[in-house]
């Protein structure tokens, strides 16, 4: 693409690793929900789900 953005290896990884740790990564909502299932499975506490998912 003329004109493009050069990018050196590893640079679009440490750019996806910074956003990640800025943004959080997506999750689809049914894998979220699969989740808090298994927490609340366990025991977790309902307002310790809600602060991770709060993250």
């Amino acid at each position: 693409m003329p004109g493009g953005e050069v990018l050196t290896p590893g640079e679009p990884e440490n750019r996806m690793r910074r956003q990640r740790l800025e943004e959080g990564i997506p999750l689809p909502d049914d894998t979220w929900a699969a989740i808090v299932a298994a927490a609340r499975e366990v025991g977790v506490d309902e307002r310790r789900i809600q602060q991770v998912g709060a993250a």
